[in-house]
């Protein structure tokens, strides 16, 4: 694979798992925590709660098929995605 096509596919493979858990950490949220997440949208607020949930339950210790440099980065990447599903923002899946 030529290096700009590697980087192509790592950074879709990350999209599609952005998308996974966030869809998927959308169905474990009550409508208390929806409106807690509208009423704090920015998800570094939310670092030691559900981005450490992520963290700890979607990308410590498992095998992703891409590299993370920054766990904690791509959790708050996931919660800023939930976030957006949330209020309706970009394409909700479900």
């Amino acid at each position: 694979m030529e290096d700009n096509s590697w980087r192509t596919y790592m950074a879709n493979r990350e999209s599609e798992f952005v998308e996974y858990v966030a869809q998927d950490v959308l169905l474990q949220l009550s409508d208390e925590d929806k409106d807690f997440l509208l009423e704090h949208p920015d998800p570094i607020d939310h670092h030691f709660g559900l981005g450490l949930y992520i963290r700890n339950n979607y990308i410590h210790g498992k095998k992703l098929g891409f590299f993370v440099f920054r766990p904690d980065s791509l959790s708050t990447t996931i919660v800023g995605r939930v976030i957006e599903i949330i209020r309706g923002d970009k394409a909700d899946v479900n």
